[in-house]
C-alpha cells in the first residue's frame, strides 16, 4: 500500500475511535485484571444472554452454523488490551490499537447462551499460519464439501491492505494455508481497483454450492461530500469451486453512504447486502455509523438500497464507535450477531482508555420479506435447548462467570483431539456457571477434571452462587501440569436448573478441563447396540485427519441423549448423526456404533 493511503486510513481509523469517546461510564465492580487479561465483572447478568462472554473481549463478529452448532469468530480485542501498558488499577493506559491485534477469537454454542471458548487463531505476525499477514481483522467464515469432504474456510482482512484466506478440517481447525498460498486479494489485482479499503469479508455459499465473497469499504475522496454519499467502494466476487481463488472479476456494488463491514445471506428467496454507513454522509436514509441493507434476485447483484435495520450501538447501549454485524440461521430463526462495547462499559474504562469490543446477538425478523428494524438488548436470544450435564461439558462451556480466563490446555479435547482450553486464573470466589442444565429425576455423583494449583474446593450450586449447595469437591494442591479426576456425591439436583460452580481457596487455585454429572446409577446410562442403518461399518480411511461418517438408526428408546463411535461422543441429533473420529494413516477401522439413553430419565 503507498504510503498516503496507510496515513489516510490510520487517520479514519482515528476517527472512529474519537467516536467512540462519546460514552456514560458507570463504575466498575468485581474487577479483576490480572497479567492483563480480560476478567468478567458483572457486565453479563445471569439471565441475559449478551455480551456472549465478559472473560474477554471480541468484536468483528461472523456466525458459521454447522452440525447443530453456532461457531463465531472474532476479531481479537483482548490481544490488544493484553499487549497495551496497565494503569494504576490494571486498566488499559491508552485506546484500542488495532495494529496489535493478529489473532482471531472462536466460540460456539447449540443453544445461545452456553458459550464454548474454543481460544485463539493464530492467524498473522510472528508464528502465524500467513506469514505474510500483520493483522487479522474481521473475519468470515464458511463449510463445503469437497471432494466427499467437508472444508472449513477462514476469510481475515490484513488490516486494510489486503484479504486472505486459510482452511482446515474442522471449524475450530487446525488452520492451514492453502496449497495456492493464503492470500487472496491484493493491490494491484482487478478485485482491488477502485477499493479503498480491502478489508471486511463476508462469504456465502450458495445452494448450489457456489461460493461468493462481499468486501471493501473506504472513502475515495474525503474532501468531497459526494464521494462520503457514494464511495462506491463494495465488491462482490465469485470464488472457485475450491472457494480459495477467485473465479472471474470482481462488480462494484454502489451502496450509498458506505463504510465498511461488509454482510450477506440468503432468506426468503433473495439476497441480502447489509453493511455500516460512514460517519461523514449526509443522506438522511443511511444515517452514520448505522447497519443498512440493500437486496437481489442474484449474489452479484444488482443490488436495490431498502434503508436502515440496525441503529448505531450508542442508541441501546450509550457507548458508540464503529458498527459490526452479521446475519445467520438457526434452528429456523435469523438472528443478528453485532459488537458494542458493552463489557468496556462494565469494566469502567477511563474514556480515553476504550474502543474494545465485545459480541451480541439478537433475533431478526421479517415483514414481506424485507429485514424489520432490529434493536440491540442485553436480554439477547432465548435458549433453544437444555444443556445435558450427563455427558463431558467443557469447563470452558460458560453461560455467566466471574473472575476467571480460559487459555490453551494440553488434554486431549473433546471436540478436536489436538486443540482443547481450561479455565484458569481462578481465584476465591470467582464462578462459573452454566444455564439450564437437565437433570431430570435426578444426579447423585458429580467428577471434574483438574489441576491442582495452590488447592481448593468447587461448590456446586442451584439458580444462583448463593443458591442451594449440592455437593462440593476438593482439588489438592499440585504443579498446576499433573491433571486428576476428582468427585463427590450430589444431593438434591432434580430437574432443570443454572449451576453455579464457586471455586474457595486462597491464591491461584487450579486449572479446570471438563466435568460430568451422574444419574443414581452411576454412569451415563444403559448402551443400546444400534442394529442398522449405516452407510458402512468398516471405512478405509487413508489419510490423516478428521474421518466423518454418517450414522443412523432404525429404532431407538425415548430419551437418547447421545451417540458413542470408537470412544468418541457427541451430542445425539436425530435420525442422523455426523461423528468425527482421529484416524492414522493407512490404517483399516472397525467402526462400532450405539447410543445411550439417560435412564434417570426415562
Amino acid at each position: 500500500m503507498k504510503g498516503s493511503m496507510k496515513k489516510r486510513i490510520k487517520k479514519i481509523f482515528a476517527g472512529m475511535l474519537a467516536l467512540s469517546m462519546i460514552v456514560t461510564i458507570i463504575p466498575a465492580s468485581d474487577v479483576k485484571a490480572a497479567n492483563g487479561n480480560v476478567a468478567s465483572g458483572s457486565t453479563k447478568t445471569v439471565g441475559n444472554a449478551n455480551p456472549l462472554m465478559d472473560h474477554e473481549f471480541g468484536a468483528d463478529p461472523f456466525a458459521m452454523t454447522y452440525n447443530g452448532r453456532v461457531y463465531i469468530y472474532m476479531t481479537n480485542d483482548s490481544e490488544s488490551y493484553q499487549k497495551t501498558g496497565k494503569d494504576a488499577n490494571g486498566f488499559p493506559n491508552q485506546a484500542i490499537s488495532y495494529s496489535h491485534i493478529s489473532t482471531i477469537n472462536v466460540i460456539s454454542s447449540d443453544d445461545l447462551i452456553n458459550w464454548v471458548d474454543h481460544g485463539e487463531i493464530k492467524v498473522a505476525g510472528n508464528g502465524g499460519i500467513a506469514r505474510w499477514a500483520n493483522n487479522s481483522w474481521a473475519p468470515a467464515a464458511c463449510h463445503k464439501m469437497i471432494n466427499g469432504r467437508e472444508k472449513f474456510f477462514l476469510y481475515f482482512a490484513d488490516n486494510a491492505s489486503g484479504i486472505g484466506v486459510l482452511e482446515a478440517d474442522s471449524p475450530i481447525g487446525p488452520f492451514r494455508e492453502p496449497s495456492t498460498g493464503s492470500r487472496l486479494i491484493s493491490w494491484g489485482s482487478q478485485a482491488s481497483q477502485g477499493v479503498t479499503w480491502l478489508f471486511d469479508p463476508a462469504v456465502l455459499v450458495d445452494d448450489n454450492g457456489t461460493g461468493y465473497l462481499y468486501y471493501g469499504g473506504g472513502i475515495p475522496n474525503e474532501n468531497d461530500q459526494n464521494s462520503k454519499n457514494y464511495p462506491g467502494t463494495g465488491r462482490v466476487v465469485k470464488l472457485k469451486d475450491n472457494m480459495v481463488q477467485l473465479d472471474g472479476d470482481a462488480v462494484k456494488i454502489d451502496a450509498p453512504g458506505l463504510f465498511e463491514d461488509s454482510g450477506i445471506h440468503k432468506a426468503n428467496g433473495k439476497y441480502y447486502y447489509t453493511y455500516c454507513s460512514n460517519f461523514s454522509n449526509n443522506l438522511s436514509m443511511t444515517g452514520q455509523g448505522n447497519i443498512c441493507v440493500m437486496e437481489s434476485n442474484n449474489p452479484m447483484g444488482p443490488f436495490t438500497f431498502v434503508g436502515k435495520v440496525f441503529d448505531n450501538p450508542y442508541t441501546f447501549f450509550q457507548m458508540g464507535g464503529n458498527n459490526h454485524h452479521a446475519f445467520f440461521e438457526f434452528n429456523g430463526k435469523t438472528y443478528l450477531t453485532y459488537h458494542a462495547q458493552t463489557l468496556t462499559k462494565g469494566l469502567g474504562l477511563p474514556s480515553a482508555n476504550q474502543g474494545y469490543r465485545s459480541t451480541h446477538i439478537d433475533e431478526v425478523t421479517y415483514s414481506n420479506g424485507h429485514i424489520n428494524t432490529i434493536r440491540g438488548t442485553y436480554k439477547g436470544p432465548s435458549q433453544i435447548k437444555n444443556l445435558n450435564p450427563y455427558v463431558r461439558v467443557e469447563a470452558e462451556n460458560i453461560a455467566w462467570s466471574k473472575g476467571i480466563n480460559v487459555h490453551e490446555c494440553y488434554q486431549e479435547g473433546q471436540y478436536v483431539s489436538s486443540l482443547n482450553m481450561e479455565v484458569s486464573s481462578i481465584n476465591n470466589d470467582d464462578w462459573t456457571s452454566v444455564s439450564n442444565a437437565d437433570f431430570g429425576s435426578g444426579a447423585n455423583l458429580f467428577k471434574v477434571k483438574a489441576a491442582g494449583v495452590a488447592g481448593g474446593r468447587i461448590e456446586i450450586h442451584l439458580g444462583s452462587v448463593n443458591g442451594t449447595k449440592v455437593g462440593e469437591v476438593n482439588i489438592p494442591a499440585g504443579n498446576g501440569a499433573t491433571w486428576g479426576e476428582y468427585t463427590c456425591n450430589i444431593s438434591s439436583a432434580v430437574g432443570t436448573n443454572n449451576v453455579f460452580f464457586v471455586y474457595k481457596g486462597s491464591g491461584d487455585l487450579f486449572k479446570l478441563d471438563c466435568w460430568q454429572f451422574y444419574n443414581a446409577s452411576g454412569n451415563t446410562g444403559e448402551e443400546v447396540v444400534l442394529n442398522g442403518g449405516f452407510e458402512s461399518a468398516t471405512d478405509n480411511w487413508d489419510t490423516q485427519g478428521d474421518a466423518t461418517l454418517s450414522l443412523g438408526y432404525s429404532t431407538v428408546k425415548s430419551g437418547a441423549t447421545s451417540l458413542k463411535v470408537s470412544d468418541r461422543t457427541a451430542t445425539w441429533n436425530g435420525a442422523l448423526q455426523n461423528i468425527t473420529g482421529r484416524v492414522a494413516a493407512g490404517d483399516t477401522y472397525n467402526v462400532k456404533a450405539s447410543f445411550r439413553y439417560n435412564s434417570a430419565e426415562n
